[in-house]
């Protein structure tokens, strides 16, 4: 299985090494790698070539010519984007803040913040089949982490509701982590088990 694993921990990454053995796996360590890496942006380069290949060089003149040429052009876009693969994403809720998303004013560096939700939902959009957002964060200490346990419980069992959004099986959890592991590291591998043989559910009420 093809898995990408965001997470901005070097101790968490390493355990997806180690807790997904046997499966290919990509690992992003920011909110800017990973969303790199579920992009669908034209790959310009491929465009490039696959024009010149197709129709040959770009008309100089200004005119009907040059304008048939952008119309074919265009019809290779759809060749040409980006298509993420990955089989399953799972990722990690807080991480630092990103340029990416706020205005110099507003960017507080190394600040941590729930980046995870928009991951995995872009997940799910780009057609993941399996998508899980975890966290290890202390249900007492934060207001978001307290929030999960409204939709599962709030120390993994195993039995926490699988949502289906957009085709994938997805999770929302505090992370399981590795038994007899060296202090907390989160147990990748666990997470997709679950994710892998779970039941989704379209809606969920209680």
């Amino acid at each position: 299985m093809k898995i990408l694993v965001i997470e901005d921990s070097q101790v968490h990454r390493d355990s997806a090494v180690k807790t997904l053995v046997g499966h290919e796996l990509t690992l992003a360590d920011s909110f800017e790698k990973g969303i790199k890496a579920l992009s669908t942006e034209i790959n310009h380069e491929k465009l490039n070539r696959l024009s010149d290949e197709r129709f040959g060089p770009c008309p100089s003149e200004h005119g009907d010519a040059r304008v048939a040429w952008f119309d074919k052009r265009e019809s290779l876009y759809d060749e040409c984007r980006n298509r993420p693969d990955f089989d399953a994403v799972l990722v990690d809720m807080m991480m630092p803040m990103s340029h990416e998303t706020l205005a110099p004013d507003a960017f507080y560096p190394g600040e941590q913040v729930p980046y995870g939700f928009v991951l995995a939902l872009r997940a799910c959009q780009v057609g993941a089949k399996y998508v899980a957002m975890v966290t290890d964060t202390n249900h007492h200490k934060g207001a978001i982490s307290a929030a999960l346990d409204k939709i599962g419980s709030c120390y993994y069992q195993g039995v926490e509701p699988l949502f289906e959004i957009n085709g994938a099986k997805v999770l929302f959890i505090h992370t399981p982590f590795v038994e007899g592991g060296e202090g907390a590291e989160k147990d990748w591998g666990r997470v997709l088990k679950h994710l892998v043989e779970g039941r989704a559910v379209k809606s969920r009420t209680q």
